[in-house]
């Protein structure tokens, strides 16, 4: 499915209009709401599928995440119930003015979206059509998790790290080991991070990885479930890419300062 999405830069830029548009809106209703976009570096496509650990500097950093990585380009932030009714739409009319349909953040979406295809023939896409790309990878994931072929990738992985002197069964052990792992159980007493012990175990569970090809084997079965998706689709996953397409053309030209129509003027 990445051949109809956007690449994590790209993703970032959209983020960026977003953010832009959603506070221009919001300051017309008299709230100073700021989204903070992640200034950092993205993790590379499909991490989580594969559980690719090349990319985390495990020799420094072991299992822990480097800084400036997210997986979210937004920065959480609270919300208070008048910026919500704002945001959402949930007022119709703030201090004499109207407030778009679906709020600051659907009039974002709509600017976004707006000259891509219809899904239903009657409506510019919204924020949920948008969703549906990651929501089709969510669900093959749901389907891949279960494939045998992903139990003999971790037999094979555990062989390799048996043979290194680990007795971890999957990776998920050896990340998930109460000696570096941070759960809702100790997190408000979390164990060491980056300890010796855990960016050694880091560095030869990423080599096993390698050695028995278990990133390969997990994007082989995650791509052959997602190509069953795409083929079942063809429609709507070419109007998907046309989507994904007009939201970063549109996004670069809010980005560049070019003028637009805000439906909150």
């Amino acid at each position: 499915m990445d051949a109809y999405d956007l690449t994590p830069a790209q993703q970032l830029e959209v983020a960026r209009a977003y953010a832009e548009l959603v506070e221009e809106c919001m300051r017309v209703f008299g709230h100073d709401f700021r989204i903070k976009v992640a200034d950092s570096t993205p993790y590379p496509r499909n991490v989580g599928y594969i559980t690719w650990l090349g990319d985390n500097q495990v020799e420094r950093y072991g299992y822990g995440t480097p800084p400036g990585r997210v997986d979210d380009p937004y920065e959480s932030r609270s919300v208070s119930d008048a910026e919500f009714r704002v945001l959402e739409g949930k007022a119709a009319h703030v201090g004499g003015k109207k407030v778009p349909v679906g709020g600051c953040s659907g009039a974002a979406e709509g600017i976004l979206n707006a000259g891509a295809p219809s899904f239903d023939g009657r409506r510019t896409p919204g924020r949920v059509d948008a969703l549906r790309l990651q929501n089709f990878m969510d669900d093959v994931s749901w389907s891949a998790h279960k494939d045998p072929g992903l139990h003999v990738a971790d037999a094979a992985w555990a062989e390799c790290m048996h043979h290194a002197g680990y007795a971890y069964f999957q990776p998920l052990e050896a990340v998930g080991d109460p000696r570096w792992a941070i759960t809702a159980k100790n997190d408000h007493d979390p164990p060491p991070q980056g300890t010796p012990a855990e960016i050694q175990t880091a560095v030869d569970d990423h080599r096993c990885r390698l050695e028995t090809n278990y990133y390969g084997k997990r994007q082989a079965i995650y791509a052959a479930y997602q190509q069953k998706i795409i083929d079942a689709n063809p429609r709507l996953f070419a109007d998907l890419r046309i989507l994904m397409d007009t939201r970063l053309r549109n996004a670069r030209q809010v980005n560049s300062g070019a003028p637009a129509v805000r439906p909150w003027d």
